[in-house]
């Protein structure tokens, strides 16, 4: 799977699960993400370890539904006897806003409808909605042929006053319920929760982390690899805000 990204006047690349190296990437602003250990190395790359959580999607769902937290199935139960329901529709602009709104409550960086529809190809968007109110929305980036499927934004109405942030709550791990049937009856192989902090620092904790192993999975470590014209630009990034940054929270 592969993304053109513009960043200013420069085109860059994005290959994410698998990618094969050839020698003309060395000159090009090129990174091959979540590449799975033990994988093939791209040689003359900068590498990056990063640690995600993968669920098995070829089981079967009652094993599936049977590994998430009591309070998951509780509470997913809980969404659909209120009236919540699941809609996927890649409404870019919608989610654009609906997520900026979050990302400025949360001080995290905002996402953009250009940004999305770079990669509105391998792009699903699903929301959460109760009486034509969208309590929480998610992205995810996909890779059919792969069957992976990669947890890539995640928004919600909790931080904001006028809604219930119980419901809210409720309504978010419905819809993350929702979204791992509705990629195993997709087809898909993998369900990936879009990386984890791992591992943390002694004494530390971590809310996202901790949301994510409610529905199972096993920690995997992935490899990045960047070109080094990328790994550069990367650099620059961090301190300038040229990339964008993957939230999913």
């Amino acid at each position: 799977m592969k993304f053109l990204k513009k960043i200013s006047f420069l085109n860059t690349y994005q290959y994410w699960f698998e990618g094969a190296w050839k020698p003309y990437h060395l000159f090009s602003f090129s990174a091959f993400l979540h590449i799975k250990s033990g994988s093939i190395k791209k040689p003359f790359c900068f590498q990056e370890n990063s640690y995600t959580l993968e669920l098995d999607l070829t089981q079967d769902i009652n094993i599936i539904y049977s590994n998430f937290a009591k309070q998951v199935r509780q509470q997913s139960n809980q969404a659909t006897n209120d009236g919540v329901t699941c809609y996927f529709h890649n409404d870019v602009k919608g989610f654009e806003s609906f997520f900026n709104d979050f990302a400025s409550k949360k001080e995290i960086f905002a996402t953009s409808e250009r940004r999305l529809k770079e990669m509105e190809q391998n792009l699903q968007l699903v929301y959460a909605i109760k009486n034509d109110h969208i309590l929480a929305a998610h992205s995810f980036i996909f890779d059919k042929e792969v069957g992976i499927v990669r947890h890539f934004h995640s928004a919600s109405r909790r931080l904001d006053e006028r809604y219930d942030s119980k419901i809210v709550g409720k309504a978010n791990k419905f819809l993350t319920c929702k979204c791992i049937e509705h990629f195993k009856n997709d087809g898909f192989l993998i369900f990936d929760f879009g990386g984890i902090r791992y591992p943390l620092p002694e004494n530390s904790t971590n809310g996202v982390n901790n949301y994510k192993m409610l529905f199972g999975g096993k920690i995997t470590v992935c490899n990045n690899y960047y070109t080094p014209f990328y790994f550069l630009l990367k650099q620059a990034g961090k301190k300038f805000w040229l990339l964008g940054k993957k939230t999913t929270v």
